[in-house]
């Protein structure tokens, strides 16, 4: 079968929804012809064996950034475009159209059946971009948008069972959960985590919490800047990474606004080596979220590297991850400070956490097995 998958997005790049798109185009690639059409720019080359093709982008525009941008309607005009010309060209089987943009794009142009590959909720999401004031006419666009393309497209799909059940209970259409494959890296060893520690500027008394991802409003960050300010104050050998490729100007003045200048520790993110790194000097991962829906791929990621996880609620999307992660149930940062010490102070119960999520990951999200119910899934809809 041949698919044709759209991603209004550059690619590829070190951020969670391309390399969940990576994962499962690789894994797809094993089965199926697979083409992905995106934005003309990236970071990087692409390393897997499907086929990458790409609409104009003006040099002005190739931002990595997420989120809504003076110049993106310019670039989704020329992928609409692109994918008119492709579609006919390639004549897949099925169109596979990630997150809204893409979607609309395609149910626009395309001729064949158009399956929406929902990544976060716009409803949700959306608002946290603009100021306050504007948040209740957004969120309701918002909602409006998913409904539409949800009702409109052949088939939904989402990443996370939270995210299929409020496009279901917003749509009043069938929303299935999106398989998604995702490898267990190799063990983290000790010679290669006190080389991390020793090269990202740590010691061995140092507690180092990392957050890996870009530094946007729907994050939730500024609740875990407040906690690990309490942190610091109680454990003084506590330290917080950051590893991003997000500009942390804006970030690092926050800091030093709250005298919190030593707290934090930024390192790159913009290659496998880096990540690996980053997770390596770590003593756990930490995975906020604030906007409901998607998943957060720094989730999987840690878990399946066999680092142990404090996460929000919302973060956990619907999963069924028990005993996998220490959970904050809400968004005071006392929560956090809580249950961050708790990871560092038991280190029996961090590997317990760690080694149940690493295998939950291989058990869950083994690329050929969730490879096999997605092709099944596109399957259902010819």
């Amino acid at each position: 079968m041949r698919t044709l998958h759209v991603a209004a997005l550059p690619f590829p790049s070190p951020q969670g929804t391309q390399a969940l798109l990576h994962a499962l185009l690789s894994a797809q690639a094993a089965e199926h012809e697979t083409h992905l059409l995106c934005y003309g720019h990236g970071a990087g080359v692409v390393d897997g064996a499907y086929t990458v093709h790409r609409s104009p982008a003006p040099r002005l525009l190739r931002s990595l950034r997420s989120g809504p941008a003076l110049g993106k309607p310019w670039l989704d005009l020329a992928l609409a475009l692109r994918l008119r010309s492709l579609e006919r060209t390639l004549a897949p089987a099925i169109v596979i159209a990630h997150h809204v943009e893409a979607a609309a794009c395609a149910l626009l142009v395309c001729r064949a059946p158009v399956l929406f590959v929902a990544h976060t909720s716009l409803a949700e999401e959306l608002p946290s971009y603009f100021p306050h004031s504007l948040r209740a006419p957004l969120r309701a666009l918002g909602r409006a948008s998913d409904r539409l393309l949800v009702r409109t497209a052949s088939g939904t799909c989402a990443v996370s069972p939270l995210l299929a059940q409020l496009l279901a209970e917003q749509s009043e259409r069938p929303s299935a959960e999106l398989p998604l494959p995702w490898p267990c890296a190799t063990p983290i060893d000790s010679a290669e985590r006190a080389a991390a520690r020793a090269e990202l500027g740590f010691s061995s008394e140092h507690e180092v919490a990392l957050y890996a991802g870009n530094l946007d409003a729907y994050q939730g960050l500024d609740v875990l800047l407040a906690a690990c300010a309490e942190l610091r104050v109680e454990r003084p050998g506590f330290r917080w990474l950051l590893a991003t490729e997000a500009p942390t100007a804006a970030f690092v003045s926050a800091l030093r606004r709250r005298g919190l200048g030593e707290l934090a520790i930024f390192a790159r993110l913009d290659s496998e080596s880096a990540r690996r790194r980053a997770y390596a000097a770590a003593d756990l991962a930490l995975v906020p979220r604030r906007a409901a829906g998607g998943l957060p791929i720094k989730l999987l990621d840690a878990w399946a590297r066999g680092v142990p996880v404090v996460a929000a609620r919302l973060a956990l999307a619907g999963l069924q991850h028990a005993p996998c992660a220490e959970v904050v149930e809400d968004d005071r940062p006392g929560s956090w400070r809580r249950a961050i010490s708790q990871l560092l102070h038991d280190r029996s119960l961090a590997s317990e956490r760690a080694h149940h999520a690493r295998l939950y990951v291989a058990r869950e999200h083994d690329p050929a097995s969730a490879s096999a119910r997605f092709s099944a899934q596109l399957r259902s809809m010819l």
